[in-house]
């Protein structure tokens, strides 16, 4: 403990003083050179004390370091320099006798210190008396913890005493094998030597040993995932060298993120093919909320952002053809444990109906877009751009990706486990989900499970222990908004819609091998044929298309208004087996090996008809031989002998019996064996 001596001088920085008085905290000091009087507290000298009380070189704290092997050499020193001290080994114990060798009130302490040294020499250990009393002091002036030899307890890093220009080089090395394929160790090693040997040529360089190396690399390359794997090592580079701040809003809809990722899910596309979906999704910082997402087979475009704009301002229930769709997908795949409608549309009435205030994207060219960024002004939305190759610019939204992969996409089927090393040999044995199903399915996961899910990072700052959950962190800060949003309508969400261009023919409008057609589409095929800037004809249509929903499209009329198209073969969904027959037929598909394209049955015809035509002029030239060949033998006079020919007998025809001749008597019949 320090303390202060009141018959001392204070040295301070408003000069030396001498304390008069004390009263609790309060102190009443002179100033010795003007004689000035003042009344301060404790606080007040503390932080002004030129000289600060000594303070104590051991660090109690130091006792919970060494270990057990130590203490009892620690417990040794402190019984015999306390009985040195007071005569008795455990001060605390005051019953115990005094060893009258030791007794402070009959023995000096000089005698003491050197009986004490000659005692220790018995039992082996050389002590001198020099070292005696300077134990006592550290004893008297630290305590227990002053006894500790920092020897067995100093640390000594591995980068000490390494030279400095080696130590250059494998930084060098380390840091340059962020963006590299990774190598071993041992590699990067023999890299760094050899980079130093380069920059100091003829030098004599110490390294140490190959343990030494090892020791100095593991240092140095701690937290860098320099031997991991290169996507540990460009998210770990990439992240900022400073402390993180609370990122926390408390308004929904005041931050919302924006990304992409590819799934670890095969799907199948229009055509048959299988291949992995990309997902872009918003999160609300807020509340963690997906409050809109899509599934695209290649990479997203500017106008695939403005769909997801236009799922933000539509409630789900509000969406054309939204109802309609989800009992599609219970019709197709009633093995999916779909909520009923009545429960279906109460979770729709409780999922957050959030509009953003801002977006966080990348600078990606689908984000950049025109069209993106008109959508954007249009409905009042900022666009907040992240910094280049800052992952940690849009933290919530990679972290809800995580989330997506744990919860949602390793429990499907098709799951090939994120990598190669995770994937197993499944791979065609299970059916694969369509783009429209699988956002179906998604969107069914996000309202009943991860909106209800409780998150880490939805917690009470002054209760952490609790976490929320995204609905009720909407709950809980939806009275922060101020005025509630109002969503868009259904032309609104209509034009957000992504664009196509098509012809109108007699069988309708043709998108994704399906037909749509309507009878508002008459006038559009009747009305006068438009010609392009170059004098061709023009006669595409332009109208939108959600492409999770294939039940209809909408068609830009010629007085702006959307004409809804019905797909014309929806009625195959109701019928019965449909979708047992089309897994049945992708099934064969995948397991017949004759199934070839259309240049092999092309180059098949023509060699079958090539083969035809040879067979044809190889009978022409043998004909024309054997016609000279008798020419040339009438001319000699010497005609070839007619073939003979073999009169092949006939039997005899039997006579016919008619029907009413038949005597049945007469007519053996098949008796078969005893069963």
């Amino acid at each position: 403990m320090r303390y202060l001596d009141p018959n001392s001088t204070l040295r301070l920085t408003e000069g030396d003083y001498t304390i008069c008085e004390i009263a609790g905290r309060m102190y009443t000091l002179r100033n010795i050179n003007t004689g000035e009087y003042r009344n301060v507290s404790m606080d007040w000298i503390v932080p002004r004390l030129t000289e600060p009380p000594k303070r104590i070189e051991a660090d109690p704290r130091q006792l919970d370091n060494i270990s057990d092997d130590d203490r009892p050499e620690l417990m040794f020193w402190a019984g015999h320099l306390n009985e040195m001290e007071t005569g008795r080994k455990n001060p605390s114990d005051t019953e115990a006798p005094v060893n009258p060798d030791y007794d402070p009130a009959t023995v000096k302490l000089e005698d003491r210190v050197s009986k004490k040294s000659a005692e220790l020499t018995k039992l082996g250990r050389t002590v001198s008396v020099s070292t005696l009393y300077r134990k006592r002091k550290k004893y008297k002036d630290g305590g227990l913890a002053a006894l500790i030899d920092n020897r067995t307890i100093r640390t000594e890093g591995p980068l000490d005493r390494a030279d400095e220009r080696w130590l250059t080089c494998l930084k060098e090395v380390i840091t340059a094998q962020t963006n590299e394929s990774t190598r071993t160790a041992n590699a990067l090693l023999a890299i760094a030597r050899k980079r130093l040997k380069d920059q100091y040529p003829g030098e004599v360089i110490p390294t140490g040993s190959r343990a030494t190396q090892y020791r100095q690399f593991n240092y140095l390359a701690s937290g860098k995932y320099t031997t991991g794997t290169a996507k540990q090592r460009r998210e770990r580079a990439v992240t900022p060298k400073r402390p993180f701040g609370d990122s926390r809003k408390y308004a929904p809809g005041e931050l919302v993120e924006i990304d992409s990722t590819t799934l670890d899910c095969p799907v199948i596309d229009s055509e048959g093919h299988i291949t992995r979906p990309i997902l872009t999704q918003m999160v609300d910082v807020c509340t963690g909320t997906i409050i809109a997402h899509s599934f695209r087979l290649e990479a997203a475009k500017a106008v695939d952002h403005a769909f997801l704009l236009a799922q933000a301002m539509t409630p789900r229930a509000m969406r054309p053809g939204a109802n309609t769709a989800w009992r599609t997908l219970q019709k197709r795949f009633p093995w999916v444990d779909l909520v009923s409608e009545e429960e279906r549309t109460e979770l729709d009435q409780h999922r957050p109906f959030i509009v953003p205030s801002a977006i966080t994207v990348d600078h990606g060219t689908d984000y950049t877009g025109t069209t993106f960024e008109a959508a954007c002004r249009k409905w009042g939305v900022d666009l907040l751009y992240a910094a280049p190759a800052q992952g940690t610019d849009k933290p919530h939204v990679e972290r809800a990706f995580r989330t997506v992969k744990d919860g949602f996409v390793q429990y499907l089927a098709m799951f090939t486990g994120g990598s190669p090393a995770n994937r197993g040999r499944t791979e065609g044995e299970y059916e694969a989900l369509d783009l429209v199903s699988l956002d179906l399915l998604y969107d069914e996961w996000v309202t009943r499970v991860y909106q209800n899910r409780p998150s880490d990072s939805l917690i009470d700052p002054f209760h952490p222990g609790i976490s929320l959950s995204p609905n009720e962190m909407y709950a809980a800060c939806f009275n922060v908004k101020g005025k509630p949003p109002v969503a868009i309508e259904a032309v609104d969400y209509i034009e957000l819609l992504p664009t196509e261009f098509r012809v109108i023919t007699a069988n309708g409008i043709q998108y994704n091998n399906r037909f749509y057609d309507s009878l508002g589409l008459h006038k559009l095929r009747i009305a006068p044929k438009r010609v392009d800037e170059n004098g061709r004809p023009d006669n595409k249509v332009e109208f939108r298309a959600n492409p999770y929903d294939p039940r209809a499209i909408w068609v830009k009329g010629p007085d702006g208004e959307w004409i809804e198209a019905a797909w014309r073969h929806q009625g195959v969904i109701n019928e019965p087996h449909s979708t047992a027959v089309a897994a049945e037929a992708r099934r064969i598909i995948r397991a017949s090996d004759t199934r070839r394209d259309d240049h092999h049955f092309e180059d098949l015809t023509l060699e079958i008809l090539s083969q035809t035509s040879d067979t044809v002029i190889a009978q022409s030239k043998a004909r024309a031989r054997a016609a000279e060949a008798l020419k040339q033998a009438e001319i000699a006079g010497t005609p070839f002998q007619a073939p003979t020919t073999v009169a092949i007998p006939v039997p005899p025809k039997a006579d016919v019996v008619a029907p009413d001749d038949l005597n049945y008597d007469e007519v053996d019949y098949f008796e078969g064996m005893d069963l």
